[in-house]
């Protein structure tokens, strides 16, 4: 649960004031190696992960090496307005989400309904608009005969079973489902729910979230197959994923705020992807206000890219490690990695009865989920940030990591007895607080600095509730904001302890110039869009552009001062929403601000036929 700070855009307002200016451009699933190979004894080392094939963007946690295709964005979206889900041109409203405003749609056949769909981000009433993705499993067991549930003993949860076995706690498998009559979850499974066919049948049919939950609750000293991590927890299964194991980022958010509901504590998520989905960070940071950890597997990718949700903000973000606490080939390691668990050869519940074997960090992430509910049991005070800290400083030494963060291997023994010893003080509330409007759709922030027992604080920043940013120092620039806002900044420390929220500040963002007119994009494709515009006076005009809207992904400009514009972003990714804006500098070297505006690239070449 690293602190996942964005990065503050640099104007380089300099560039402006310069002749000679140049131009500067630049599914999610199952967390599971495929098990195609035969399973070794648990101190073997395994032998490398076979390939599967899976989107980019919405790619199995799996073993690299396989060939890549496109995301499957289908003729879903999802839609976001900024108050009520509304009809869309073009569209047909399939249901609405429990994000508020929030609405899934099918586009209407033919080239219009998707050009529709790109123009609806340019309304004011839409926040965000993002293709519904298909989430693919591909995980079987592959050698249900050979028990391997070596993890258990590896974190030594055993050792701290005399004091707690997880009992009085809900720990939700976001996953395909799980099969209640399996002998070694009699009673550990409560009521779920099936939200692909909008039932209460979670009943599991690929197998994955059985063997999820056999990692965390199976069973302990029945004589039956194997042990989870806290035998005494309960399981609330949250079935996202169908039959085929296919599901969508909708089903999984819809889930995410169901497990809540229905009052999980801690909320495992062995999925994800490389995109980072809005839908799913809004779900999330929903269910973290009301005290809910959620852990997410890091990706079998075996590269840093952020995998998310794993590598989403308050996140637990779990990479997979084999019996001598080396990574395992196929895990993913970087900066949003906050631990490591076991994750090769891992058996556990299989579906129908009897044991089954894989590999993957979605194997990995129950392990600490679990680690979590035998802490939360014992210490109900513990928060996210305080069993991030344990897990990160308590754990075994690992290798294998070579680059970015290099994360602790479980052990829950010692961070249960690390608890006495941590650092519960909250920090100090902000004071100072201020607000007042800067570039168009910004609102500038400074606070008083806070103090902590520990030494150094971070802040977050709410704006009307929700987090929008963390920032190490005591000023923020807050981005795309269309309509007065509250502010609130909530100090953090070092060691997941929060401060209560300041006083709230409101403020309008800025207004455009008028000296920027007719700012249109006169073209788009799959990878490029065109912008065009006017000036009041020759003016040299840099466009800064972005996926978010801090508009941090880079720059394109004009060399030649001018009234009549023209600036093409390229090397862009297809059916993406890019965020950007105009900043003009006259000969005086003052700037002035479009606002922030978005636009999409196409999906594919869109043609129509005349008449």
């Amino acid at each position: 649960m690293r602190c996942r700070q964005a990065k503050p855009l640099a104007l380089f307002a300099a560039v402006l004031t310069l002749a000679g200016c140049g131009r500067a451009t630049t599914t999610a699933a199952l967390i599971t190696r495929p098990g195609a190979t035969t399973p070794r004894p648990a101190a073997a080392a395994p032998p490398p992960p076979h390939a599967a094939e899976a989107p980019p963007s919405v790619s199995v946690l799996r073993a690299p090496q396989a060939p890549e295709r496109p995301p499957q964005a289908g003729d879903e979206v999802i839609v976001k307005f900024r108050d009520r889900a509304r009809d869309l041109p073009g569209a047909t409203r399939l249901r609405s989400l429990t994000l508020s405003g929030t609405a899934v749609y099918k586009l209407n056949a033919g080239g219009y309904a998707l050009q529709a769909a790109e123009d609806w981000e340019t309304e004011e009433d839409i926040d965000y608009i993002e293709p519904n993705y298909v989430y693919s499993a591909v995980a079987a067991p592959n050698d249900p005969d050979y028990l391997a549930g070596w993890g258990v003993e590896a974190i030594n949860a055993p050792v701290i079973w005399p004091f707690t076995t997880g009992e009085g706690i809900k720990v939700a498998v976001i996953d395909t489902g799980v099969d209640a009559s399996h002998p070694d979850l009699a009673g550990r499974v409560l009521p779920g729910v099936d939200v692909v066919n909008n039932d209460g049948d979670a009943t599991d049919a690929p197998g994955h979230g059985t063997h999820v939950a056999g990692t965390i609750a199976a069973i302990a000293n029945n004589a039956l197959g194997t042990a989870g991590v806290a035998p005494g927890a309960q399981v609330l299964p949250i079935k996202v994923l169908n039959a085929a194991g296919r599901g969508t980022n909708a089903d999984i958010a819809a889930g995410i705020l169901a497990a809540a509901d229905r009052g999980a504590q801690i909320i495992n998520l062995s999925l994800g992807g490389t995109d980072d989905s809005e839908t799913l960070r809004r779900a999330i940071a929903s269910v973290q206000a009301r005290g809910v950890v959620v852990i997410a597997a890091a990706g079998n990718e075996g590269v840093s890219t952020p995998f998310f949700p794993a590598a989403n903000e308050g996140v637990i973000g779990v990479a997979a490690v084999d019996s001598s606490r080396k990574k395992a080939r196929f895990s993913n390691f970087g900066d949003y990695i906050d631990v490591a668990a076991p994750g090769v050869s891992i058996g556990s519940t299989r579906r129908g009865g009897g044991i089954a074997t894989l590999s993957g960090t979605s194997m990995a992430a129950p392990h600490v989920a679990a680690a979590c509910a035998l802490l939360k049991a014992r210490f109900p005070a513990l928060k996210a940030g305080h069993l991030t800290r344990l897990m990160q400083l308590s754990g075994h030494p690992t290798t294998g990591f070579t680059r970015g963060v290099v994360p602790r291997a479980l052990n829950v023994e010692e961070a249960f007895v690390q608890v006495p010893n941590l650092d519960m003080q909250p920090p100090t509330v902000v004071t100072g607080l201020s607000a007042a409007a800067g570039a168009p759709g910004e609102v500038e922030l400074a606070w008083a600095p806070a103090t902590d027992n520990s030494g150094s604080v971070s802040y977050r920043v709410l704006r009307d509730g929700q987090p929008v940013g963390t920032t190490g120092g005591t000023a923020y620039t807050d981005r795309g904001v269309t309509a007065r806002a509250t502010y609130r900044i909530v100090t953090l420390d070092a060691q997941g302890n929060e401060a209560a929220p300041s006083h709230p500040v409101a403020s309008e963002p800025g207004k455009a110039s008028t000296k920027i007119m007719a700012v249109t994009v006169s073209k788009r494709s799959r990878d490029s869009v065109t912008l065009t515009w006017r000036t009041t006076e020759p003016m040299r005009c840099l466009v800064q552009w972005g996926t978010s809207a801090s508009l941090g992904n880079g720059t394109a400009w004009e060399t030649v001062p001018s009234t009549a514009h023209t600036v093409t972003l390229s090397n862009l990714k297809r059916f993406t929403t890019y965020h950007h804006r105009v900043v003009a500098a006259t000969n005086d070297s003052t700037l002035h601000y479009t606002n922030t505006r978005k636009t999409r690239t196409k999906l594919f070449w869109l043609f129509s036929l005349p008449g």
